[in-house]
């Protein structure tokens, strides 16, 4: 029995059929051990893992005073990718990214152990969100969403956005090793609204 008020998102299994859900989660997800108490600090981003018979094995959430949730989820080999928004410093297991304009798109990989491996952010003057994430076989990550403002995957900004309310959508690409080599596009129309809900590899 699960209590606790969480927001499933997104989830994928394993071959072997592990299952990992993400989403958001308010106030304290109790699980059944040895996953146990999962508490928030508000509207915090979750995920679990479960075994092929449905028993918890983890729970993770973050340590961050703003909102943030996790929108995608997908297996890579046995570790976990998970990619979302956040709107404050975002701390998870030991690692932080520092605090965005608005909202920033976070994506990190976590090994079978619940460490997590490595954690990136890119920014966006306005807001960025996660809509949609893959895993391609050779192991590059795919994610796309929406934004507001313009986006930076570490080459400069792109894809300016008129404000008002247009969000322009974008996709991108980084290595799943160590998180690196990040490349995006991002395509704006003035008072329009775009967004990606899905992406195949």
């Amino acid at each position: 029995r699960f209590q606790g008020t969480m927001d499933p998102l997104a989830l994928d299994v394993t071959p072997g059929g592990d299952i990992a859900v993400a989403g958001r989660l308010t106030g304290t997800l109790t699980l059944p051990m040895p996953a146990g108490n999962i508490p928030s600090n508000g509207a915090d981003l979750c995920v679990v893992r479960f075994d092929s018979m449905g028993n918890p094995k983890w729970g993770l959430t973050s340590d961050a005073a703003g909102a943030d949730e996790a929108n995608g989820v997908a297996f890579l080999q046995d570790d976990l990718i998970v990619a979302g928004s956040y709107s404050a410093v975002l701390t998870i297991d030991g690692n932080a990214l520092p605090k965005p304009k608005t909202s920033d798109i976070f994506v990190m990989r976590v090994q079978p152990d619940k460490k997590v491996k490595w954690m990136k952010s890119y920014a966006a003057t306005g807001s960025g969100q996660v809509g949609a994430l893959a895993i391609a076989a050779d192991g590059t990550i795919w994610f796309g969403g929406s934004y507001a403002g313009e986006l930076d995957f570490g080459q400069g900004a792109v894809g300016a956005v008129a404000s008002g309310g247009a969000l322009g959508l974008y996709y991108a690409s980084v290595g799943g090793a160590e998180g690196n080599s990040a490349t995006g596009h991002a395509i704006g129309t003035p008072a329009a609204v775009q967004q990606i809900t899905a992406i195949a590899v």
